[in-house]
């Protein structure tokens, strides 16, 4: 993204909610350091992406947990990739599991990198995190 897109985001939309401070606000004390740990996912996209005229960023996918096993989620993976098939465009997304790069690589997707990352002065158990950025390339037409 351009920064100038960014900048009216902010003005459009006003600031996240964790940047602004007040009394009624539940998040913790580095709840914008966590946010700007997720900046060098950016970077690597976009280095990841160099070159590439087109392409699909798959950004969140989600099943509601009373329907996992249905189904739903192979079909909506299978709209995407078919969809960037007939476009001819890969694919790219970040995953934060090592069960959800397994299920991707079952759609053809690959790992490109590995990141992990964490959260400076963060002493929770999740502060730090494993990151597995993949891409799939457009399958030939028939």
């Amino acid at each position: 993204e351009r920064t100038i897109d960014l900048v009216f985001a902010a003005f459009s939309y006003g600031m996240p909610p964790i940047y602004k401070k007040s009394e009624k606000d539940n998040y913790c004390t580095i709840a914008s350091k966590r946010l700007m740990s997720l900046v060098p996912l950016a970077k690597a996209r976009k280095k990841h992406m160099k070159g590439t005229s087109k392409w699909m960023y798959l950004q969140a996918i989600g099943v509601l947990r009373s329907k996992h096993g249905e189904g739903y989620g192979s079909k909506l993976i299978r709209t995407i990739t078919d969809t960037a098939d007939a476009l001819s465009a890969p694919v790219y997304l970040e995953t934060e599991s090592e069960q959800n790069e397994s299920m991707y690589q079952h759609f053809g997707f690959r790992t490109v990198e590995k990141v992990t990352m964490q959260v400076p002065g963060d002493d929770r158990s999740d502060a730090t995190f494993s990151m597995w950025l993949m891409l799939r390339d457009p399958k030939e037409k028939k």
